[in-house]
């Protein structure tokens, strides 16, 4: 689960270094670990928090793993806001 958790924050960065001078992409997860002792856990609720100066509309954003899986959508999900 740390490899999906890691793999979505890079996948996140990647995907917003076109993001003007100013922009600032953080996750917050919780919990903030997890070992396959918790698999009865439901896993890692991961939060992105987007800061900036500029005014954009319809922020999207696009989370994709190569291993795992988000819970009731699969190994890809779209969110808005």
């Amino acid at each position: 689960m740390k490899r999906i958790f890691f793999a979505a924050c890079l996948i996140i960065l990647l995907l917003l270094t076109g993001c003007g001078q100013g922009d600032v992409v953080t996750i917050t997860a919780e919990p903030d670990s997890y070992s396959p002792s918790m698999s009865s856990v439901r896993g890692i609720t991961m939060t992105p928090n987007f800061i900036t100066d500029n005014s954009y509309e319809n922020i999207v954003y696009h989370w994709k793993t190569s291993v795992g899986e988000f819970i009731g959508v699969g190994k890809e999900a779209i969110n808005q806001g």
